[in-house]
């Protein structure tokens, strides 16, 4: 039934026309001229006198199109067959606060003169529209007074960004891949855009120190990302201080920030979130960032565990780390009691005894990610007793002993073992023990076969990826809560053990008991590269 706040979303309808669809939902589809149609074949009007019928027809009528005149929301996104004369039936829709046109790659200037008539439009996504241009959005913009947020990342046609300074509610505004903006055009606009709290410039190209100064006179700005700006320098960074509302500063990639740029901005006591990935800086320029909460140190190679510690006493209130593809082995990480989200991923140097220090000082841990740590057994991890998330993706070190220590785990909600090809069934039965273990990724353990399997049963486990095992499909009958199977290049399972999973009945994942497993995605019953015939998967 149609609401006062109605939500049209028909994204991604590439198989249909879609502009038709809207017009007759517009124009066609509630007026309903004729009533003959539902007082044929026992209709609800059947029976009952012309006139009345016609009159509730009527009625039925007007509250229908009053409610879609008061559509708030419309989806169209991707919808790549919608062109200026589909938009034309929008124009109509007087309420309409949020318009998202993502990827509608065939409007023009032509279609963003219809949008100009929503007055009330608050939230517009323009994401790789192409085609429109500068003086199409300049047009648009005049008209769009109230707009608060402004997407239009992938405009490769536009060249000023001068034409956004008319918006003076603006609060959020995404630029980046592809535009051709010039770093300059910052100079004349932000003291009019005294309300924007929320830009991203990610892969902005020609972002320069200069545009750093420019952007430093927008007070209330609280997000400001301007990730893989190359030009960017510290001299340009130290400009940011003035921003004292600033909660979350994204430089990942900026490759000529340095320990001084970092230093610079140390008056932004309110920088919650820094995203420091592959800068040339030490742990040195963190010393005065006291309520940080998340930190990304991902390729700071330069970063090594003295420095954290040196700063530990400062970033006491650290809960997400990230020091992914960098130099340290982990041990400083025995000073930072609060952290619950740790990412070691692809850091050479952890090893069982740098884990062990750290499983000794941390008590609120609950993600781990030590993907690619090849030194890693896992014999260590089990006083980690807080985990919920375990990623040990391709830790070819992991043995059966290291399940067992898992095994106490009994928290343990998301394990990942993808490519741990050392473990085998004896190693995988102890995970029997992990109640609520709901899912688990065991892609390219060649060594695991039905008998492992079989012998976990974890009755709520949900998601289970066995893509490239050595199993059957007659191992998978004691999952009653899967929704989500990857059985990608499983060559053991055969037609009649596909039949056999086809008819199961599972959980739906919205809590519905007996659904079966027929009824669910190819996504959720992924069985790609089987050796199967067509007959298998006919139910």
């Amino acid at each position: 039934m149609l609401t006062s706040f109605l939500v049209v979303h028909l994204s991604e309808g590439r198989e249909n026309n879609i502009g038709r669809k809207i017009e007759k939902l517009y124009h066609n589809l509630l007026f309903l001229t004729d009533g003959e149609d539902l007082m044929r074949d026992g209709g609800h009007f059947a029976g009952q006198p012309l006139i009345e019928a016609a009159h509730r027809l009527h009625q039925c009528r007007r509250r229908c199109w009053q409610r879609v005149l008061q559509l708030k929301q419309l989806n169209l996104s991707l919808c790549e067959r919608i062109t200026d004369s589909g938009l034309s039936c929008v124009s109509g829709l007087a309420s309409l606060q949020h318009l998202n046109l993502r990827g509608c790659e065939n409007i023009t200037d032509d279609g963003l003169q219809d949008i100009s008539a929503l007055s009330q439009l608050q939230h517009l996504n323009l994401r790789w529209c192409e085609k429109v241009t500068d003086a199409g959005l300049g047009s648009l913009f005049l008209a769009l007074s109230q707009l608060r947020y402004l997407n239009l990342n992938g405009c490769e046609s536009l060249t000023n960004v001068n034409i956004i300074a008319v918006l003076p509610h603006l609060e959020r505004l995404e630029l980046g891949t592809h535009s051709q903006f010039s770093g300059d055009g910052f100079r004349d606009f932000p003291v009019e855009l005294s309300h924007l709290q929320h830009l991203t410039l990610q892969l902005y190209r020609n972002i320069t120190n200069a545009t750093l100064r420019s952007l430093s006179q927008l007070m209330c700005l609280q997000y400001l990302d301007v990730s893989f700006s190359r030009d960017l320098s510290d001299a340009g960074l130290s400009a940011l201080s003035t921003l004292l509302h600033l909660t979350h500063l994204e430089l990942s990639h900026c490759d000529r920030i340095t320990d001084a740029g970092i230093t610079s901005i140390g008056a932004l006591k309110q920088l919650k979130h820094l995203n420091l990935t592959r800068c040339s800086i030490t742990g040195s320029c963190l010393n005065t960032f006291s309520r940080l909460v998340h930190l990304n140190l991902s390729i700071c190679r330069s970063i090594h565990d003295a420095d954290l510690s040196s700063a530990s006493s400062v970033l006491s209130q650290l809960q997400h780390i990230d020091l992914s593809r960098g130099s340290i082995t982990g041990s400083c990480l025995t000073s930072f009691p609060k952290v619950t989200h740790l990412n070691l991923s692809r850091c050479d140097n952890v090893t069982d005894a740098s884990l062990s220090s750290i499983t000794a000082s941390q008590s609120h841990l609950q993600h781990v990610d030590l993907s690619h740590c090849v030194h890693v057994s896992g014999s260590t991890l089990c006083d980690i007793l807080t985990l919920t998330h375990l990623i040990l993706q391709q830790c070819t070190n992991i043995s059966d002993v290291g399940l067992r220590a898992i095994s106490e785990l009994r928290q343990l909600q998301h394990l990942n073992l993808c490519g741990c090809e050392n473990i085998t069934d004896d190693g995988l039965s102890c995970l029997s023990t992990l109640s609520q273990l709901q899912h688990l990724n065991l892609s390219r353990c060649t060594r695991i076969t039905d008998a492992g399997i079989t012998s976990i049963a974890v009755r709520q486990l949900k998601d289970l990826n066995l893509a490239g095992c050595s199993i059957t499909g007659s191992c998978l009958a004691n999952f009653p809560r899967l929704t989500h199977l990857n059985l990608g290049g499983c060559q053991g399972v055969t037609d009649a053990e596909l039949s056999n999973l086809m008819s199961m009945t599972i959980s739906q994942r919205r809590g519905t008991p007996s659904l079966p497993v027929s009824l669910f995605t190819q996504e959720e019953r992924y069985v790609s590269f089987c050796w199967l015939t067509v007959s298998a998967v006919q139910t």
